[in-house]
């Protein structure tokens, strides 16, 4: 009894300075991550080169994924997009082509761990297969085995140990060719996972110690903490319960350096099943409410399913069941909806004892077969049989290799032998050669004096020849010279007309100061857009539009100067005109400045445009279109607000007024104005537009986000569809929430 006292009150000690240094780390620990992050971005800001900026965008996401796996998709995403900024022909084989493609299958499979950490795997796995595809075009074999491992992920965590098993053997092998030991070791760990799953915990155990030893001499922080973890977790099962704490505690230390919050999250779930064990529930709770809350913080469904069934598991030993219940339909929901078989097998185990305790006995009699059918699907004789086949292929193969080598090695000594004494005779015979090929020297030099002086006749003609060459291609050199200054003159130019462009658009300060929410989305096809928007306010009044002028580039972009230029001086006596007045003046003016009036000009030149007017008290809204509709979203409906079919510019029509619209808004009503670059994109399976029923479905789906988030989930919508399509226009998207 008193060994079990010492012992106890032992792990009660390093419980209570683990949490004293968690809390400490938490607070530190941020500003050292943010940090580096800033020195990123900062160096991202600076960076010049298209290959730079795709390799700090990745850097930034890398530092992200574990805190913020969102974040960290947006910058995997503008990686993404850059790399998408080159094309290549098939029969390219230049070093910048494999650089440009292993980057941008780095990106895809970054973009899979993201939405790995959050627990969308279906997804993931989308991008995972993409990057796979391209590293097999590169023979990338590094790149291939991850995406492999990462698959193996996938089935792993939806309880398919079977496929899981097949997938991490296939990156196994691989790494093992290449010699890649972190690979190795993160094989080795998952390996062992699922023989965790399957109870084998000596042989998971095998598994864990190997993956922790390799980490260790490579020095891999992050892995050393998931090894050290796991460990953990198995002394946990051996009810080691001294060793389990010694292990989870080196592996949050490691976690709280890092700034992994997920890792930190799955350290707290493992000490509170280490007090569930010993009967202290209470604070076994206190632990899996703080990994509870780390998981929401990265949006990681697969750890909130688990925090809610190990709570829900706790509570039912308190006799507390209809909270048991709560938390216990909540695990079981999530993992239904990412697909999660051990997850949900678990929570409708905690469901069927919940409702015994109550008496419910047909509800725990219905969640106790659920239970069973789950458990038979994830564990039946088969699937053991087949993984336990598969691990023996493995080491058998293994041990093949092994026996190859060594006969390998004693044919080499063989040849060796052979090769000593074929040295032998190639010398005698060599030394006999040398004998005869003296007297044959000899003789032909004789003759070589009288071919040289032949020789030397054809060196002064050959001499002239190319000293003719040599000024051929002093002349292309300079004709290149030129044309590189000529290309760069007119790229600086365009540079310089983009940065007069984003001077003319409105900014970002005044748009903060009308106190509106507002996004937009803005790509120009090229370096200058034929798309612009605009904002002014006069008093309580906000006008603001989105224009697309004819074409883009350069062309477009003096057009949208011009357009930019005189609404502004069409409002410039602050007066309140209602949009459609707006318009017909911007029409007459613009036909002046094109001289489209005369009827020998062959311009046509001309705007598609929404414009509104908004009372800032009243909320109450005027519109005028050209071509550019508005939509109005609320309570998860869409209603258009069609334009006059015509341009501001030179049209059979243009001697008709603009129609203007009021509208009375309401509180969270959402505008959306745009141009057509976005519905006209091709992309999608089959290489068609991305059309305005899409658009007007997409706009309903993300209606209920905050509009930054809008903002994001409409880019990486664009960028899903496009594929490897170009874009084929600028793309601008406004939206204003009331």
């Amino acid at each position: 009894m008193l060994d079990a006292r010492i012992n106890l009150f032992d792990f009660m000690r390093k419980l209570a300075f683990c949490v004293v240094l968690i809390i400490t780390s938490l607070i530190i620990l941020p500003v050292q991550a943010n940090n580096k992050i800033d020195s990123l971005l900062t160096a991202l800001k600076k960076a010049n080169h298209d290959s730079v900026k795709i390799q700090l965008n990745l850097e930034v996401g890398d530092q992200l994924i574990d805190s913020s796996p969102d974040s960290a998709i947006l910058y995997y995403t503008k990686a993404f997009s850059l790399s998408g900024i080159y094309a290549f022909s098939k029969n390219d084989q230049s070093k910048l082509k494999s650089a440009i493609l292993s980057l941008k299958a780095t990106a895809l499979r970054s973009i899979g761990d993201a939405y790995e950490s959050k627990g969308d795997f279906n997804l993931a796995i989308k991008f995972y297969q993409q990057s796979r595809k391209i590293s097999e075009e590169l023979n990338d074999k590094l790149n291939i085995a991850t995406c492999f491992k990462n698959i193996g992920v996938f089935y792993d965590e939806l309880g398919n140990f079977n496929m899981a098993l097949d997938y991490y053997l296939r990156s196994l092998k691989i790494f093992e060719d290449i010699d890649y030991k972190k690979g190795i070791a993160a094989c080795y760990n998952d390996i062992g996972n699922i023989n965790a799953y399957q109870n084998n915990n000596n042989i998971a155990l095998s598994y864990f110690l190997k993956s922790l030893k390799i980490k260790e001499e490579l020095g891999d922080k992050k892995g050393m903490a998931l090894c050290n973890g796991n460990i953990g977790a198995i002394y946990t099962e051996f009810h080691k319960y001294d060793l389990a704490t010694e292990y989870y505690f080196k592996s949050l230390k490691a976690r709280e350096e890092l700034g992994d919050k997920h890792g930190m999250a799955i350290c707290y779930d493992n000490m509170g099943v280490i007090q569930s064990n010993t009967g202290n529930y209470t604070k076994a709770i206190k632990f899996y409410n703080i990994a509870l809350t780390l998981y929401h913080e990265i949006n990681d469904k697969e750890g909130i399913s688990i925090s809610n069934g190990n709570i829900a598991a706790a509570y039912n030993e308190l006799k507390e069941y209809n909270v048991a219940i709560s938390y216990g339909k909540r695990s079981q929901y999530i993992a239904k909806e990412i697909g999660a078989l051990p997850w949900e097998r678990d929570a409708n185990q905690y469901l069927s004892d919940s409702y015994k305790g109550l008496n419910n006995f047909e509800q725990a009699l219905f969640h106790y077969q659920e239970f069973k059918k789950l458990n038979d699907s994830i564990f039946n004789c088969e699937k053991q049989k087949e993984i336990t086949k598969m691990e023996a292929i493995y080491q058998g193969e293994k041990k093949q290799k092994e026996i190859i080598i060594l006969e390998k090695d004693k044919k080499l000594k063989t040849a060796e032998i052979r090769r000593e004494q074929l040295q032998k005779y190639v010398f005698i015979g060599g030394f006999l050669l040398m004998m005869l090929l003296a007297i044959v020297i000899f003789r032909s030099y004789r003759q070589k004096q009288k071919d040289n002086l032949l020789l030397a006749h054809q060196k002064e003609e050959i001499e002239e020849i190319n000293e003719a060459l040599n000024q051929q291609n002093d002349e292309i050199e300079s004709q290149r010279d030129k044309l590189y200054l000529q290309k760069k003159d007119i790229t600086d130019s365009i540079e310089y007309a983009k940065f007069i462009q984003q001077a003319l658009l409105t900014s970002h300060e005044i748009l903060d100061n009308c106190n509106i929410q507002y996004f937009i989305l803005f790509k120009p096809r090229n370096i200058i857009s034929g798309d612009f928007y605009w904002f002014k306010q006069i008093e309580n009044y906000l006008y603001f539009a989105a224009a697309d002028c004819t074409g883009h580039g350069v062309p477009g972009a003096f057009m949208s100067v011009l357009g930019i230029s005189l609404l502004n001086e069409i409002v410039s006596k602050r007066d309140l005109n209602p949009p459609a007045l707006i318009l017909n003046e911007l029409r007459r003016r613009l036909k002046k400045s094109l001289n489209q009036d005369n009827p020998e000009t062959t311009s046509h030149d001309g705007i598609d445009i929404s414009l509104c007017l908004l009372d800032l008290e009243t909320k109450k809204l005027q519109f005028s279109g050209a071509i550019n509709p508005l939509y109005l979203v609320r309570n998860n409906e869409l209603t258009e607000y069609p334009a006059d079919n015509m341009p501001v510019g030179v049209h059979p029509k243009d001697n008709i007024d603009f129609t203007n619209q009021e509208i009375q808004l309401q509180p969270n009503d959402l505008l959306y104005i745009f141009s057509d670059g976005y519905t006209s994109q091709f992309g999608g399976e089959n290489g068609k537009k991305f059309n305005i029923a899409r658009f007007k479905q997409l706009l309903v789906e993300v209606s209920n986000q905050p509009l930054e988030i809008q903002k994001v989930l409409l880019e990486k919508r664009f960028i899903e569809w496009q594929q490897d399509f170009q874009q084929i226009d600028d793309i601008l998207v406004v939206g204003v929430r009331i």
